[in-house]
């Protein structure tokens, strides 16, 4: 029987791409240490390198019916590694901005009092009483009603597009007026 490296890659690959789990575990121990020290290098968390290591095995076992075309076996195991670990750092870099977002978040005033919660309802109350006419009964048809836009169409005698525009504008218009109220009122804290 021959040894280990005595096999040639591309012997080790073809075997490979008929799905020999023999062929897989003789590259599996003649590239492991090699791809898990190059990740390590480049990642410095040996843990995680372990974890993108058995990935690129795991992926070369799934993608086997294709590994036969692969020429050097050294360069597709250097490629592979180098973005699989790039991979890896992006990945914990949005992790860490996310988490330095949450904390961000956590940081803002509860906005779920009966103060603000009054004074938003006056808002939005005063925002629609100052819509243009057609656009405040159209909004509120749809609304307090429970109207579909259909229905308001058919009611008023005008499209459904034009019963659309109004709802979109006049969602627009009370959006405006509540991001203004939370700003204001967390600045007041």
């Amino acid at each position: 029987m021959k040894s280990l490296y005595e096999t040639g890659d591309e012997t080790l690959l073809q075997e490979l791409s008929n799905n020999s789990m023999q062929a897989f575990e003789k590259l599996f121990l003649k590239y492991h240490g090699k791809v898990l020290r190059f990740v390590t290098m480049f990642i410095g968390d040996e843990d995680e390198a372990k974890d993108v290591a058995q990935d690129i095995f795991t992926h070369l076992w799934q993608k086997r019916q294709s590994m036969g075309n692969i020429q050097n076996l050294d360069n597709y195991f250097y490629i592979t590694a180098r973005n699989a670990a790039l991979r890896s750092i992006r990945h914990h870099i949005i992790i860490e901005r996310l988490n330095n977002q949450h904390t961000e978040i956590a940081d803002v005033p509860e906005l779920d009092t009966p103060e603000f919660t009054s004074r938003l309802e006056a808002c939005i109350r005063e925002a629609i009483d100052q819509m243009p006419g057609q656009r405040r009964r159209i909004f509120e048809m749809s609304r307090y009603e429970n109207m579909s836009h259909q229905e308001i169409a058919d009611k008023l005698n005008i499209s459904k597009r034009t019963v659309d525009k109004h709802i979109s504008l006049a969602l627009a218009d009370i959006r405006k007026i509540t991001i203004t109220l939370a700003l204001a009122f967390i600045n007041a804290l």
